[in-house]
């Protein structure tokens, strides 16, 4: 598994001087790692076919590394 997350949340926190400036992040049963999520909004539909006002949110986690490519999850 690569050390990317940790490089760019090191220089994100560097680069806007916040030492808690954090990515986005989930993590993986049962190992407890921290993998990259994509945030993602959407509407809910309603019965008759109309998407509700308010936007809900969701995570999705990739099973690569955004930065370098390499597979996240070590067993796979």
């Amino acid at each position: 598994m690569c050390d990317c997350f940790e490089k760019v949340e090191a220089n994100l926190q560097e680069k806007t001087g916040d030492p808690s400036a954090s990515l986005n992040y989930m993590y993986e049963m049962p190992s407890f790692k921290k993998k990259p999520v994509i945030e993602a909004t959407y509407r809910n539909k309603k019965k008759d076919g109309t998407f509700n006002k308010t936007e809900s949110t969701i995570s999705i986690a990739y099973p690569f590394c955004p930065f370098c490519g390499k597979k996240l999850s070590e067993g796979e």
